[in-house]
C-alpha cells in the first residue's frame, strides 16, 4: 500500500512551521546569550518577577524569603531593571519596617541590610 502524499497546502504548512521554529530557536539563543538590549531586559524581567513573587508569598504566608532577594542582588543589567529592583526592595523594607515597629517598637533588621 502506498504512503499518502501530503497535499501542497500541508507541505506549505510544514515548511512554515519549520521556519517559525528556527526563528523561535534563534530568539531563544539571543535571549540565552544576552546579545540584544531586548534579551537583557527580558532577563531582568525574569528576576523582577521572581522577587515580586517572593514579596507576595512573604505577605501571604508570613515567611522570610530573603534568599530570593539575595540571589538577584547586583545581577540586574539594565537601568530600568536596576531601578525597579531598587524600588521593590525599598518597598519591601518599608513594609517590614512598619510590621517590625508595630511589634518591637524599632527599626527592622531588613532596613539596616538595604542601606
Amino acid at each position: 500500500m502506498a504512503k499518502p502524499q501530503p497535499s501542497p497546502a500541508q507541505a506549505i504548512d510544514f515548511l512554515t512551521l519549520l521556519h517559525n521554529l528556527k526563528e523561535i530557536e534563534a530568539l531563544w539563543q539571543e535571549y540565552e546569550d544576552g546579545k540584544s538590549p531586548e534579551a537583557l531586559m527580558v532577563k531582568d524581567f525574569d528576576k523582577l518577577e521572581m522577587i515580586l513573587q517572593a514579596q507576595e508569598y512573604e505577605a501571604e504566608q508570613d515567611i522570610d524569603l530573603q534568599d530570593f532577594f539575595d540571589s538577584t542582588k547586583g545581577r540586574f543589567t539594565t537601568p530600568l531593571g536596576q531601578s525597579w529592583a531598587k524600588e521593590i526592595v525599598k518597598r519591601r523594607a518599608d513594609k517590614q519596617d512598619v510590621a517590625y515597629a508595630k511589634t518591637n517598637h524599632g527599626s527592622s533588621p531588613i532596613t539596616k541590610q538595604t542601606q
